[in-house]
């Protein structure tokens, strides 16, 4: 089944057992979530078991820790909720490239804000990590379009050919940066399957508009999952989202998450013309696929719907249902 969504669709959080000093094992709290008007869901935050989780009480112990645990972390690095100098992370980011066995790296809430994007962004840009990396992660770091920019240019030029999910979430990107990775998408040498750009509160229609705009010139885009929720986006931006998805350039996207933005009939209408159907039960509760869950207005006072296609992707052409 292939569906595009305007739903809710946030699993419960991950436990994290951090490190902090001499204690281990504490749980720390999550980062405080970006929040858009007065509706926006917590954050998603990354889930997973593969992988150690980090963190400690200043930079400099930070990377200490991390250093020595380093070596026994095999081949998915998880850096979270340790505030770290760029200096510190630079030399962190060098030893992770000295590891042969590193294919997934997670970089969240580390407080490295466009300067911290840019270290990331030489270490790709020098070795040979971008090259075997499949996913990458930096949510909840602060990243502007410059940081955002620098990183997908990276990633363009030196050619990340099995980077397969890049999450850029719970930042301050805007046009600019939906723009770079609209731009990565389009040259086809980085072959990214999921795309993550929810909580990013400057994430609205021109952006939007611009990606898709963009991507429909594109063929053969890899992109299966766009994940777009929780930004602000209305129906200007939903319908051209709606034409670009009815073209051949979108045959392989399978998922569009437009949950807790501001799209209104609009928008919904927009989708359902190009094949896809919307429901919602009389308890105010989405139905998808035939499971239940509670859903929240999406800023137009007529309930959340959700947009759904069945068939498999389509080599050209618009999407049946």
């Amino acid at each position: 089944d292939i569906f595009c969504c305007l739903r809710c669709l946030f699993p419960a959080k991950a436990s994290y057992a951090e490190l902090d000093g001499a204690s281990q094992g504490v749980e720390l709290p999550a980062p405080a979530p970006a929040v858009i008007g007065q509706q926006a869901p917590p954050p998603r935050e990354p889930s997973g078991n593969e992988g150690d989780s980090l963190d400690a009480g200043s930079s400099r112990r930070a990377k200490a820790q991390i250093l020595e645990k380093l070596p026994a972390m095999g081949a998915s690095i998880r850096l979270l909720r340790s505030k770290m100098s760029c200096n510190d992370l630079r030399e962190v980011m060098e030893a992770i490239e000295a590891l042969p066995d590193v294919v997934e790296l997670e970089c969240g809430c580390l407080g490295i804000g466009d300067d911290g994007a840019e270290v990331v962004a030489d270490v790709l840009g020098t070795g040979d990590l971008v090259h075997r990396l499949t996913s990458l992660s930096l949510w909840g770091n602060g990243i502007t379009d410059a940081g955002c920019s620098k990183l997908c240019k990276t990633l363009k030029e030196r050619g990340a050919e099995n980077l397969t999910s890049l999450v850029l979430s719970n930042n301050d990107i805007a046009d600019g940066g939906v723009q770079a990775c609209a731009e990565l998408l389009a040259t086809g040498k980085v072959p990214l399957r999921s795309l993550d750009l929810s909580v990013n509160a400057d994430v609205a229609n021109t952006a939007v508009s611009s990606f898709s705009r963009k991507m429909m010139g594109v063929p053969n885009v890899s992109l299966v999952s766009l994940n777009l929720s929780n930004n602000s986006i209305g129906d200007p931006g939903a319908l051209s989202l709606a034409e670009w998805m009815a073209s051949s350039s979108a045959s392989c996207v399978r998922e569009l998450d437009l949950s807790f933005n501001f799209v209104g009939n609009q928008g919904v209408l927009a989708f359902e013309r190009i094949g896809l159907r919307t429901r919602v039960d009389t308890n105010g509760c989405l139905e998808v696929n035939g499971v239940l869950s509670s859903v929240k207005e999406n800023f137009h006072g007529t309930g959340l719907c959700t947009a759904e296609r069945y068939g498999p992707p389509q080599s050209k052409g618009r999407h049946g249902s």
